[in-house]
């Protein structure tokens, strides 16, 4: 286990080496100033009461940094067990568009789950997996639930039961030949805001999270940013 994620430890360690001396310069005491960053680690000031949560920060960071590794791993080496698999690509595999959301999300969460936390936890071993009612993962004892959407929408598709406040939303973009180009991904505590999951109904036992306007001084933006509309908010992807 140690030798097959050793040259990940390495490779992390160097980025996030290089990512600290530019995000986090000493001034002339010797103390670190801690800098707001946009999507692409450059500074950005943030609206007024924007408050990050410090026990969070060092996972956000990690994210920010392994991001685009972890999605690179899924394509280049996931991606093409699945599609062994299923003895075709992704594409033909779903190739009503209407349908592809939904079942693409089913077939491939998994898989970019483990990419992500793999990568995550070469650099941040406290980010550690623990699958519960409500949750899968922990970092220094906090609770968190992870949500993947396919989607062009804003909004994320769960089953109705109870889930812990702390959540990492992910958005991916698929290219025509299935493979993600492009991603979206922020953590929010869900119990601090006004956004809720839907409740369950009669017919269906799913449930839906859209992020409300209000609460976008809340939401710590990853990769990618959040367009303002009257009542929610609207996830935008970068590319990758």
């Amino acid at each position: 286990m140690f030798a097959e994620t050793f040259p990940l430890l390495i490779l992390d360690c160097l980025l996030l080496g290089l990512w600290r001396l530019h995000c986090f310069p000493l001034d002339d005491a010797g103390k670190i100033h801690f800098l707001k960053m946009d999507c692409y680690g450059l500074q950005k000031d943030r609206e007024p009461g924007f408050n990050i949560n410090f026990n969070m920060e060092p996972l956000i960071n990690a994210i920010r940094i392994v991001h685009a590794a972890a999605i690179a791993d899924f394509n280049i080496v996931k991606m093409p067990h699945i599609e062994a698999f299923l003895g075709r690509s992704i594409i033909k595999a779903f190739p009503d568009p209407k349908k592809r959301t939904a079942e693409t999300t089913k077939v491939l969460a998994r898989g970019l789950d483990n990419s992500f936390f793999d990568h995550i936890h070469a650099i941040e071993p406290e980010f550690v997996e623990d699958e519960g009612a409500g949750m899968d993962n922990r970092f220094r004892g906090t609770p968190i639930e992870q949500k993947i959407t396919f989607s062009k929408g804003g909004s994320w598709t769960g089953n109705g039961y109870d889930k812990t406040g702390w959540h990492l939303l992910k958005k991916f973009g698929m290219s025509e030949t299935g493979r993600i180009n492009a991603c979206f991904l922020a953590l929010v505590n869900l119990d601090e805001c006004t956004s809720k999951w839907s409740d369950r109904t009669i017919k269906s036992n799913f449930s839906t999270l859209a992020l409300k306007t209000v609460d976008a001084d809340k939401i710590f933006v990853i990769v990618g940013s959040l367009k303002k509309n009257k009542t929610n908010l609207t996830p935008m992807m970068v590319p990758i």
